[in-house]
């Protein structure tokens, strides 16, 4: 480290705001240290943006990151560093100026860099000429590394381009117009990767794609699909609840499907495990179990019972609501239910993946009574006024 009386050399006297600059990366304090003093380059591991040019009078402005408590930069020129924060308002803009006032107006380019802490993308900074002053972007240091193009060459020498790190510096010299240009070409957006699994072919048939592709992690998701009424197909349930019935006993089906990226290991059954392709996932466990709504300890009590049919099928039996005694004119209980399911992992891969102990996907159903106006029995039909034994 630098002797006091070397750290003290160049140090400015500070007054408004300098005096709440603190120190980053190295103990200086808007101090001129000749690099040399440390026998090394300065490095800013804490800086996410660069001043692609930097020469001369200007300043930077950008608005302070999420979660960044202050706005700092590393300057280096001529052998020597500098550190120290930028002002910031109270919406969060941060700026600051470096020119000869506050020893940060860089005279060389070719040892000249400037790297900042805690700006979003989106900053930008000025550099001032003789005459004109010249706008550019302030750079992300994660694109560096992208592909540079060379700006094109007018072959004049009334042109003169200064390169930077990642920008030239163009001036026009009968004129004193000057620009900034960036030489970094934004990386082009990365192809959507494609997910292993089935798909319908034009010609309607099945197939799955297992090359080339993207295994999924083996999540799956359980459909509940609604009881037949008056003879309708079963519908699925979407908002999560189905009513009871006054008449009779009700039944809601549960399947398990995969959310993709699964590939069937049996060839004659390539669509297994996708909703609208092929079967469900087979199942090894099936249970539903009482959260809350019914002043009872289980799901039994409730009027709900459970059971697996034809290996794919998780069944949810629901009993008639007068009978149980929970839809009547004295009392109206909702019942509401986890369900969970447990997949038998045969013929795929991945195999399902658990998301708790004995557990591969769940949801969970809340049964409603219905209204008053559902129930035609004779208790909503009043009495005759003409009673009559004939």
């Amino acid at each position: 480290m630098p002797t006091s009386e070397q750290t003290n050399s160049g140090c400015k006297p500070l007054n408004g705001e300098e005096r709440n600059v603190k120190p980053i990366t190295i103990a200086l304090v808007l101090c001129a240290i000749p690099a040399t003093a440390f026998a090394q380059s300065v490095f800013c591991d804490d800086c996410g943006h660069i001043v692609p040019y930097y020469k001369g009078n200007g300043g930077f402005v950008g608005m302070m990151a999420d979660g960044a408590e202050e706005v700092t930069f590393v300057a280096s020129c001529d052998n020597v560093t500098t550190t120290g924060t930028a002002g910031v308002s109270d919406d969060g803009m941060a700026s600051m100026l470096f020119n000869e006032m506050n020893g940060l107006a860089c005279d060389d380019m070719d040892g000249g860099s400037m790297e900042i802490a805690g700006l979003e993308d989106g900053g930008w900074y000025w550099i001032t000429d003789d005459v004109n002053s010249a706008v550019g972007s302030l750079v992300n240091k994660a694109v560096l590394g992208n592909d540079m193009t060379m700006p094109a060459d007018t072959g004049s020498d009334d042109i003169v381009m200064t390169p930077g790190e990642g920008a030239y510096f163009l001036k026009q010299v009968s004129t004193g117009r000057v620009g900034l240009l960036s030489t970094i070409m934004a990386a082009p957006p990365a192809d959507p990767v494609a997910m292993c699994g089935a798909y319908e072919a034009a010609d309607g048939s099945v197939q799955q794609t297992t090359s080339n592709c993207m295994l999924g992690d083996g999540s799956t998701w359980i459909e509940l699909l609604g009881p037949e009424r008056r003879g309708a197909p079963r519908a699925e349930i979407t908002d999560g609840t189905v009513e009871r019935d006054f008449s009779g006993d009700i039944t809601v089906e549960a399947r398990l499907w995969t959310s993709g990226g699964t590939v069937s290991t049996f060839a004659d059954d390539v669509g297994y495990g996708y909703a609208g392709l092929g079967d469900p996932i087979e199942l090894a466990a099936f249970t539903v179990e009482l959260t809350g709504g019914a002043p009872n300890e289980d799901a039994a009590d409730a009027g709900l019972s459970s059971s697996i049919e034809d290996f794919k099928v998780g069944s949810i039996t629901i009993s008639d609501g007068t009978s149980e005694g929970y839809c009547t004119a004295e009392a109206s209980y909702s019942v509401t239910v986890d369900i969970t399911a447990r997949a038998n992992p045969l013929d795929l891969l991945p195999a399902p993946r658990e998301i708790a102990p004995g557990v591969d996907a769940s949801t969970q159903l809340t049964i409603n009574c219905p209204s008053a106006e559902a129930n035609a029995g004779q208790e909503l039909v009043p009495d005759s006024p003409f009673p009559s034994d004939k």
